[in-house]
């Protein structure tokens, strides 16, 4: 397509408003910042876990912001919607794609995603708590996606939706590429880089990092008694497993049998998606974990609605 290709994907929009008087075609009308994620997305009662709190305890990684935007009702204009995504349990990377939207501001993030839209590939803008939607084969202009794309406020939306069990799953199936679409190896690309706090992106590399013992922090407890967990090989086996400190009884104990690399955290760490068998059994959980850095991670499992953050003793 030409340099001006991009203004064209307004016909592929339904909110098509019809054609200006001057004989072009009108722009869509742009959705409200205050869009909200599908009722079909969000359970009505929220997910439990081990916090009392009723608001998050972090900002929202950028597969959750993106997981946010395509919950949310207006994104099936410019992207396959994230409940299309779920039901299919389809696979929709995000590559980083800054030179697909010149002008954006300082400090935001642009990505590619890779599942099209009528033929279009959907762009997402991520810049401060709001997050744009648009959908092209060319670059735009980030004025023109500020004018006539779809836009949320992921702040917001975290904010009421963080304990959601369909964002966390949604998320799970939107990994951030840490290099552009069209590499030779784009998995070996996003698996070589090390985070701002060190942590690798290459999931065993960093499980072995996490080895060691670690006590519950105070922002998570929610009984007056602290859990105790720890990373350690067994047999070969990388494991994980949780007790209460006053009793030293048992809760869980999982062995991580899959890894994956979901993205890098908004902390400096890394986080990834976790398969965990139970210890002796044949019981398999999906679990998110962040390592925030060498001292701290977090882990959120909605299969055993659990969710907790730890500090290394």
């Amino acid at each position: 397509m030409g340099r001006n290709s991009w203004a064209i994907v307004a016909v592929v929009v339904p909110f098509m408003a019809g054609l200006a008087a001057c004989g072009q075609q009108a722009a869509p009308k742009k959705q409200s910042a205050s869009a909200t994620v599908s009722q079909s997305a969000v359970a009505k009662s929220p997910v439990s876990h081990t916090s009392a709190s009723s608001t998050p305890t972090r900002t929202a990684t950028a597969s959750e912001q993106i997981a946010l935007l395509l919950l949310a009702t207006g994104a099936e204009a410019w992207s396959p919607t994230g409940s299309q995504l779920l039901a299919n349990g389809t696979q929709n990377t995000a590559y980083p794609a800054s030179n697909q939207v010149p002008g954006t501001p300082s400090g935001a993030t642009v990505y590619t995603l890779t599942q099209q839209h009528e033929h279009l590939t959907p762009l997402v803008v991520l810049t401060g708590d709001q997050a744009y939607l648009f959908a092209a084969q060319s670059p735009v202009p980030y004025t023109y996606i500020q004018q006539h794309g779809f836009n949320v406020n992921v702040h917001d939306l975290w904010q009421k939706h963080f304990q959601s069990v369909d964002v966390a799953k949604l998320a799970a199936l939107l990994p951030v590429s840490a290099s552009p679409q069209g590499g030779e190896d784009d998995q070996a690309a996003a698996t070589s880089s090390v985070s701002e706090n060190g942590i690798s992106a290459d999931p065993e590399t960093a499980l072995n990092q996490a080895k060691g013992s670690y006590i519950e922090d105070d922002s998570t407890i929610s009984d007056g008694s602290a859990q105790r967990t720890s990373f350690f090989e067994q047999d070969g086996e990388l494991l994980w497993e949780a007790h209460h400190q006053g009793d030293g009884a048992m809760k869980y104990e999982y062995r991580l049998v899959d890894y994956t690399y979901s993205g890098p955290d908004n902390a400096g760490g890394q986080i990834f998606a976790i398969t965990g068998r139970e210890y002796g059994g044949a019981k398999e959980i999906k679990m998110t974990i962040d390592i925030i850095n060498d001292q701290t991670y977090t882990l959120r499992s909605t299969a055993i609605n659990y969710y907790g953050k730890f500090n290394r003793e």
